[in-house]
């Protein structure tokens, strides 16, 4: 610290100054001293200026200095000369900015904090913490600006979880949530350093792979991704499946712009689910022509209702026993206006996979049960008639109450009506598919099961629903009589609803030969080209008659 420029053994030089004065300057808690203009020399450091150690009083004004206390207490001050020349004194003033400086410091990093904040919010997905699209767009960008100087690869992979709808509805939208973040956990551990892994929304993650330099590597990824979604998650003690579709498109092949890649990689994720789901496909341009044609039959369908173009056609089934008939299948058709007819193979899909199958269910379900109340009004014994109920259709609120209004609305009976639904559909969520089944029996309406043995075909759960009867499948009557297989999986289901007090029906009898085995098998009910195809309502009601 420099030395002040009066001597201690001199007399003190507060006595240049008059007692009062000194007194006040004595007191005064901001540092300051009082020199003499004339020979610079120090008439007066009060008690604030002598606690300061290193203060540099020979350079100019307005200048900040770093010191320090006598117990040693960093300090930063700010020198202020304020000349007194009447008096021929200089005032210098010695401002303490520690607290300022603390308090700029404290406000740039709120600032830096808010800053971060702002863009967490902008650029991270609030509920996984993964990138949102808003970011995976902008890498995207710079990958592809990156791939066009070094001639490298990049790949898109979209990524959309199978059926996670019916996970929210089954068990609420938080443990929803709580999947979600597990699987964005289990996604990232599927990714390599530098890739980048984002939700751009709902139930859809997309990576971006930004350099390639083999095909290998994202057929490595993509294979990972598929087998690491094959394993359950258990969350909030639930053991939950979770598979998933994936699309991939890479540059430059199928795309040298964001927005083609990302299309084309959608492009790919329908393909991917179209062919079975829970499984990866690589785009090809042959499905810009597949995706015009659904798209078209997509618009015919949603139009079919209001021009009229949907309607049934019945199947009859007879007793093997008697030969009579003991029932009839609403069968729905759609002949477009635009395409002609469709195939329901076609149709049925599209109209699950876009939500449709809802508003057309209730059709069938509405008009079935007014052409048999109809046939039941003109006299004379009217067969059972049966619907069939889309998985979609049966998870979905409000069934039994539209089920009984339809029946209600027409004015036929509840034990005139059989509603048919498949193996799948009850393992769905177990619980719920036999509380609905309870329901409807106490309702009077009778229930089938849709080709019975291609799913999961346990007497063990069998037995605990409310089944009137076993429909078998098709697959396993066309070769009965040659194939021992198709003989036991057949002759099985005819003694397991013997043994349940149901009834067996066996589905596309077309020969005399199958219709005798089946008979030998003790099969009480059949349907099929051998008896009768699928009939206008006109010609059903010849048969009737």
């Amino acid at each position: 610290m420099p030395e002040p420029r009066f001597h201690p053994d001199l007399p003190d030089p507060a006595a240049d100054l008059s007692g009062q004065a000194a007194a006040v300057l004595e007191a005064v808690p901001v540092a300051m001293v009082v020199r003499r203009l004339a020979d610079d020399r120090i008439l007066l450091a009060n008690a604030a200026f002598r606690d300061l150690e290193g203060v540099d009083l020979g350079t100019a004004s307005d200048r900040e200095q770093e010191v320090r206390t006598t117990a040693g207490e960093p300090r930063l001050v700010q020198l202020q000369d304020i000349p007194l020349r009447p008096l021929g004194l200089l005032l210098t003033v010695v401002h303490d900015l520690t607290q300022v400086r603390h308090s700029q410091q404290a406000l740039r990093a709120s600032e830096q904090r808010t800053e971060e904040e702002i863009r967490r919010l902008a650029y991270y997905d609030a509920l996984t913490g993964l990138p949102n699209r808003a970011f995976f767009l902008e890498q995207t960008e710079r990958a592809l600006a990156n791939a066009h100087r070094t001639g490298c690869g990049v790949a898109l992979l979209v990524c959309d979880l199978d059926d996670f709808k019916r996970i929210n509805d089954t068990y609420g939208h938080e443990l929803g949530d709580d999947l979600l973040r597990a699987i964005a956990h289990r996604l990232h551990s599927c990714t390599r350093r530098g890739d980048i892994l984002s939700r751009p929304g709902g139930d859809e993650f997309a990576l971006l792979v930004p350099r390639i330099d083999r095909d290998g590597e994202i057929l490595a990824v993509a294979n990972k991704i598929i087998e690491a979604m094959t394993r359950p998650f258990v969350v909030r003690d639930r053991e939950l499946h979770a598979a998933t579709s994936v699309g991939i498109a890479v540059y430059p092949d199928d795309g040298e712009a964001t927005g083609d890649l990302l299309k084309h990689a959608d492009l790919a994720l329908y393909a991917a689910k179209a062919e079975g789901r829970n499984r990866f496909q690589f785009f090809n341009p042959e499905m810009h022509l597949r995706v015009q044609q659904r798209t078209r039959l997509e618009a015919g369908l949603r139009r079919a209702l209001d021009r009229g173009e949907l309607s049934l056609l019945w199947q009859p089934q007879f007793s093997l026993r008697t030969g009579g008939l003991v029932g009839v299948e609403a069968l729905l058709r759609w002949h477009s206006g635009e395409l002609g007819e469709v195939s329901p193979a076609h149709f049925i899909p599209l109209a699950e996979e876009t939500g449709l199958i809802h508003e057309i269910g209730d059709w069938v379900l509405r008009n079935a049960c007014l052409q048999a109340a109809r046939w039941r009004q003109r006299g004379g014994d009217c067969p059972r008639v049966a619907v069939n109920i889309s998985g979609k259709q049966f998870s979905e609120p409000g069934l039994v109450e539209r089920v009984m209004t339809a029946l209600r609305e027409a004015g036929l009976e509840p034990g005139c009506l059989e509603l048919e639904i498949t193996e799948g559909v009850l393992m769905h969520d177990a619980e719920h598919a036999q509380n609905i089944l309870m329901t409807l029996r106490q309702g009077g309406v009778k229930v089938a099961i849709d080709d019975f043995g291609t799913g999961y075909s346990s007497l063990l759960y069998l037995r605990n629903y409310p089944v009137d009867r076993i429909k078998i499948a098709r697959e396993f009557i066309t070769d009965i009589t040659t194939c021992a297989n198709d003989a036991a999986i057949a002759g099985t289901v005819i003694a397991m609803a013997n043994s349940l007090d149901m009834r067996a029906l066996a589905e596309g009898v077309e020969t005399s030969a199958q219709a005798e085995y089946l008979r030998a098998l003790g099969c009480h009910e059949v349907q099929g080209f051998h008896f009768a195809r699928p009939l206008p309502r006109e010609e059903f009601e010849a048969l009737l008659e």
